[in-house]
């Protein structure tokens, strides 16, 4: 064997000998559970009969305190408070502009009821065998600027007064022609006029000729005709002259030879 085998021979041994020194790891022991003990009861005052026992003074019970209500704490950190102030003042339910139009839609439609502000969803009705949350999210936020109703209460036209930004703004745009399409689904006409150019009482007249006031009938008048005069009925106290027919005298003509 040469050098090269006594060395392998002697790292095996020594290997060998470092293993059974190794300690070998515990294992993992459960500690001892501790005694149960029984818990220890309240003691009751007891009572002798010496007379040098007092009764201690009882202390007077302390009243409940009244259940605070419960005020809900909302995701924004809001918390309702009923005694609060709440940032709330009264405004104007259209603007100037929009004042403008509603008194010109009055004067043109006189027979008709005009409504402002009012949500789509007072206008249109979800058809049966569609989901309702799933198409009442989509038009619970839109609302029209005029509604006008016939005496009757039935809806005749919904009006959109728009400013520049409903042009300029894409958002602003595809909403507009999403509102027109539920209303046009619901066949409801939609009329649109732009604030710059804004049509006067006639010209309202005319876009609605459904709507013009029918002509009242116009009564006859009476010709009047003039008393009848009573005819004349003599009375008892006149007396009554009956005509007297006189022969007439006969003259007989002069000469011309004869004096007068």
């Amino acid at each position: 064997m040469d050098v090269f085998g006594w060395i392998i021979v002697f790292a095996i041994v020594f290997f060998i000998f470092q293993v059974k020194k190794k300690p070998k790891s515990n294992r993992y022991k459960r500690p001892p559970r501790a005694p149960w003990k029984e818990p220890a009861r309240k003691q009751e005052p007891t009572f002798t009969g010496t007379a040098s026992a007092q009764p201690q003074p009882q202390q007077p019970q302390q009243a409940p305190q009244s259940a605070q209500p419960s005020r809900k704490i909302a995701a924004d950190g809001f918390r309702y408070d009923p005694e609060g102030e709440w940032p709330f003042q009264k405004r104007k339910l259209i603007t100037a502009t929009e004042t403008v139009l509603f008194e010109r839609l009055r004067q043109a439609l006189p027979d008709h009821y005009i409504f402002t502000q009012v949500q789509l969803s007072q206008l249109v009705a979800i058809k049966k065998g569609h989901s309702f949350k799933m198409w009442f999210s989509r038009i619970s936020q839109m609302s029209v600027d005029f509604v006008i109703a016939d005496e009757f209460l039935n809806t005749v036209a919904a009006v959109e007064l728009d400013d520049k930004s409903h042009y300029s703004d894409e958002d602003r745009h595809k909403a507009d022609a999403k509102k027109d399409k539920v209303l046009t689904a619901a066949s409801i006409r939609v009329v649109r006029w732009r604030c710059e150019i804004m049509p006067s009482v006639e010209q309202i007249a005319l876009t609605f000729p459904e709507c013009k006031r029918a002509p009242e009938p116009q009564p006859q008048r009476a010709v009047p005709q003039p008393p009848a005069e009573p005819a004349f009925q003599p009375s008892a106290n006149v007396e009554r002259i009956e005509p007297t027919f006189e022969r007439p005298v006969q003259v007989e003509p002069r000469s011309p030879s004869q004096p007068g």
